[in-house]
Protein backbone atom coordinates (compact mmCIF):
# COMPACT_ATOMS: atom_id res chain seq x y z
CA UNK A 1 0.00 0.00 0.00
CA UNK A 2 2.93 2.37 0.57
CA UNK A 3 3.89 2.19 -3.09
CA UNK A 4 0.41 3.11 -4.28
CA UNK A 5 0.30 6.15 -2.03
CA UNK A 6 3.86 7.27 -2.81
CA UNK A 7 3.37 6.82 -6.56
CA UNK A 8 0.77 9.62 -6.54
CA UNK A 9 3.17 12.23 -5.13
CA UNK A 10 4.23 14.81 -7.73
CA UNK A 11 6.53 16.91 -5.54
CA UNK A 12 8.25 16.57 -2.18
CA UNK A 13 6.20 19.43 -0.71
CA UNK A 14 3.13 17.20 -1.00
CA UNK A 15 4.79 14.30 0.80
CA UNK A 16 3.77 13.72 4.40
CA UNK A 17 4.36 10.25 5.82
CA UNK A 18 2.84 9.46 9.20
CA UNK A 19 3.41 6.21 11.11
CA UNK A 20 5.63 4.68 8.44
CA UNK A 21 6.32 1.02 9.13
CA UNK A 22 9.55 0.28 7.25
CA UNK A 23 9.19 -3.44 7.99
CA UNK A 24 6.17 -3.51 5.68
CA UNK A 25 8.17 -2.19 2.71
CA UNK A 26 9.93 -4.85 0.66
CA UNK A 27 10.84 -5.77 -2.88
CA UNK A 28 9.67 -9.06 -4.29
CA UNK A 29 12.45 -11.43 -5.30
CA UNK A 30 10.61 -12.02 -8.58
CA UNK A 31 10.78 -8.30 -9.34
CA UNK A 32 14.53 -8.20 -8.60
CA UNK A 33 15.13 -11.16 -10.91
CA UNK A 34 13.04 -9.65 -13.72
CA UNK A 35 14.81 -6.29 -13.43
CA UNK A 36 18.16 -8.05 -13.62
CA UNK A 37 17.03 -10.03 -16.69
CA UNK A 38 15.78 -6.87 -18.41
CA UNK A 39 19.02 -4.99 -17.76
CA UNK A 40 21.34 -7.81 -18.82
CA UNK A 41 19.55 -9.67 -21.61
CA UNK A 42 16.98 -7.38 -23.20
CA UNK A 43 17.95 -4.67 -25.63
CA UNK A 44 15.57 -1.97 -26.75
CA UNK A 45 15.91 -1.14 -30.42
CA UNK A 46 14.26 1.89 -31.91
CA UNK A 47 12.35 0.92 -35.02
CA UNK A 48 12.10 4.40 -36.50
CA UNK A 49 14.80 6.82 -37.48
CA UNK A 50 15.33 9.88 -35.31
CA UNK A 51 14.79 13.23 -37.00
CA UNK A 52 18.38 13.98 -35.95
CA UNK A 53 19.49 11.31 -38.44
CA UNK A 54 17.50 12.62 -41.40
CA UNK A 55 19.34 13.58 -44.56
CA UNK A 56 19.11 17.12 -45.92
CA UNK A 57 16.84 15.95 -48.77
CA UNK A 58 14.35 14.34 -46.35
CA UNK A 59 11.39 16.03 -44.70
CA UNK A 60 10.72 15.23 -41.06
CA UNK A 61 7.81 15.94 -38.79
CA UNK A 62 6.83 15.05 -35.24
CA UNK A 63 3.39 14.64 -33.73
CA UNK A 64 3.45 15.04 -29.97
CA UNK A 65 0.60 14.97 -27.43
CA UNK A 66 1.95 17.43 -24.87
CA UNK A 67 -1.04 17.59 -22.48
CA UNK A 68 -0.48 21.29 -21.69
CA UNK A 69 2.02 23.45 -23.50
CA UNK A 70 2.17 25.68 -20.42
CA UNK A 71 3.42 22.82 -18.30
CA UNK A 72 5.81 21.25 -20.82
CA UNK A 73 7.11 24.10 -22.98
CA UNK A 74 10.54 24.04 -21.29
CA UNK A 75 10.76 20.29 -22.04
CA UNK A 76 9.84 20.94 -25.67
CA UNK A 77 12.44 23.72 -26.02
CA UNK A 78 15.13 21.39 -24.69
CA UNK A 79 14.40 18.34 -26.84
CA UNK A 80 16.94 18.36 -29.68
CA UNK A 81 15.30 15.44 -31.44
CA UNK A 82 11.94 17.20 -31.68
CA UNK A 83 13.52 20.54 -32.60
CA UNK A 84 15.46 18.95 -35.45
CA UNK A 85 12.17 18.25 -37.25
CA UNK A 86 10.88 20.42 -40.06
CA UNK A 87 7.32 20.52 -38.73
CA UNK A 88 6.16 19.88 -35.18
CA UNK A 89 2.51 19.11 -34.47
CA UNK A 90 1.60 19.55 -30.80
CA UNK A 91 -1.81 18.33 -29.62
CA UNK A 92 -3.67 19.02 -26.38
CA UNK A 93 -1.92 22.37 -25.95
CA UNK A 94 -4.64 23.70 -23.63
CA UNK A 95 -3.92 27.18 -24.95
CA UNK A 96 -6.62 29.85 -25.00
CA UNK A 97 -6.84 32.98 -27.17
CA UNK A 98 -5.46 35.15 -24.33
CA UNK A 99 -2.15 33.21 -24.32
CA UNK A 100 0.56 35.15 -26.17
CA UNK A 101 2.34 33.49 -29.09
CA UNK A 102 5.60 35.02 -27.90
CA UNK A 103 5.43 32.90 -24.71
CA UNK A 104 5.51 29.73 -26.81
CA UNK A 105 7.86 30.71 -29.62
CA UNK A 106 10.58 28.28 -30.70
CA UNK A 107 13.68 29.66 -32.36
CA UNK A 108 13.68 29.17 -36.18
CA UNK A 109 10.01 28.07 -36.18
CA UNK A 110 6.83 29.87 -37.09
CA UNK A 111 3.94 29.09 -34.72
CA UNK A 112 0.38 28.41 -35.92
CA UNK A 113 -2.33 27.74 -33.34
CA UNK A 114 -5.83 26.40 -33.14
CA UNK A 115 -7.12 26.89 -29.62
CA UNK A 116 -10.20 24.93 -28.65
CA UNK A 117 -13.05 27.15 -27.43
CA UNK A 118 -13.11 27.75 -23.68
CA UNK A 119 -16.30 26.82 -21.88
CA UNK A 120 -16.61 28.17 -18.35
CA UNK A 121 -13.47 28.93 -16.36
CA UNK A 122 -11.39 25.84 -17.12
CA UNK A 123 -9.04 25.40 -20.05
CA UNK A 124 -10.08 22.75 -22.51
CA UNK A 125 -7.92 19.65 -22.82
CA UNK A 126 -7.75 20.29 -26.55
CA UNK A 127 -5.87 22.65 -28.82
CA UNK A 128 -3.24 22.29 -31.51
CA UNK A 129 -0.01 24.08 -32.28
CA UNK A 130 1.92 23.61 -35.49
CA UNK A 131 5.52 24.79 -35.63
CA UNK A 132 6.94 25.08 -39.14
CA UNK A 133 10.63 25.83 -39.72
CA UNK A 134 11.03 29.33 -41.09
CA UNK A 135 13.24 27.97 -43.87
CA UNK A 136 10.26 26.04 -45.30
CA UNK A 137 8.04 27.91 -47.69
CA UNK A 138 4.62 27.29 -46.22
CA UNK A 139 1.52 29.36 -45.78
CA UNK A 140 -1.18 27.89 -43.60
CA UNK A 141 -4.46 29.23 -44.92
CA UNK A 142 -6.57 27.78 -42.13
CA UNK A 143 -6.18 25.72 -39.02
CA UNK A 144 -9.39 24.66 -37.33
CA UNK A 145 -11.32 21.96 -35.51
CA UNK A 146 -14.35 20.12 -36.89
CA UNK A 147 -15.94 17.82 -34.33
CA UNK A 148 -12.60 16.88 -32.77
CA UNK A 149 -10.87 16.47 -36.14
CA UNK A 150 -8.06 18.75 -37.11
CA UNK A 151 -7.98 20.29 -40.58
CA UNK A 152 -4.94 21.97 -42.11
CA UNK A 153 -5.04 23.78 -45.44
CA UNK A 154 -1.80 24.81 -47.10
Amino acid sequence: MHYVGLSRVTCLKQLKILNLNENKISVSQLVLEEMKRLREKCKFQVCIKSSLDCQSNEFSFVFFNIRSLHRHFIDLKGDKSILSSDVIFISETRLIPNDCDSDFQLRVFELHRSDFPVHGIERSGYGLAVYVKQSISCKIASLFWIKYKFCLSI
